[in-house]
């Protein structure tokens, strides 16, 4: 409405306005291979990746760099393989994709970037967690999610996504 009255009509859009992004997922059942194509390069990958570490400011811990980084390069050594042997880790990386598209892409977008990579990841997620050896992977990688469901204002969503990371958490006094 504020435009309206503006002189200037070409104000670019806001990328983070809801209707303007399609974020449909259904879980993957656990058979079933994760879709591994149409996945930036490596270096654009880790590029995106350091990114979004940037832009996560004092969050950023949310990522643990050593171990996701040497993940990144034995991932695209034979993504099919990796994305099946760990589909936690897999999504974690998904929505690093995600936040770094829409960071990167963000100026003058009509659409949000990197939804495509979110709902791939959000798919990989399971609605029931064993605690496992895994068990700070999957906090991250419930945060990382939980925090892109934010940032695009899907709250309730967010808010459930976190609730698994509270039920799955080993050192949670619940």
């Amino acid at each position: 409405m504020v435009s309206e009255y503006l002189l200037e009509q070409s104000i670019p859009p806001d990328p983070w306005t809801l209707c303007r992004f399609d974020l449909n997922w259904s879980p993957l059942g656990l058979d079933k291979q994760p879709f591994v194509d149409d996945l930036p390069g490596q270096d654009y990958a880790t590029f995106l990746a350091h990114t979004v570490k940037y832009n996560l400011g004092i969050l950023s811990p949310i990522i643990d760099d050593e171990v996701f980084f040497t993940r990144v390069h034995e991932f695209y050594r034979d993504p099919a393989a990796e994305a099946k042997r760990s589909r936690l880790w897999y999504a974690q990386f998904l929505l690093v994709l995600a936040f770094g598209e829409a960071i990167v892409n963000k100026e003058g977008a009509s659409t949000v970037s990197g939804t495509q990579y979110a709902s791939r990841a959000l798919s990989l997620i399971p609605i029931f967690f064993r605690v496992n050896k895994n068990s700070i992977l999957a906090m991250e990688t419930l945060c990382l999610a939980g925090l892109y469901l934010q940032s695009l204002d899907l709250r309730l969503e967010a808010f459930q996504t976190v609730n698994h990371t509270f039920l799955y958490n080993p050192f949670c006094p619940l």
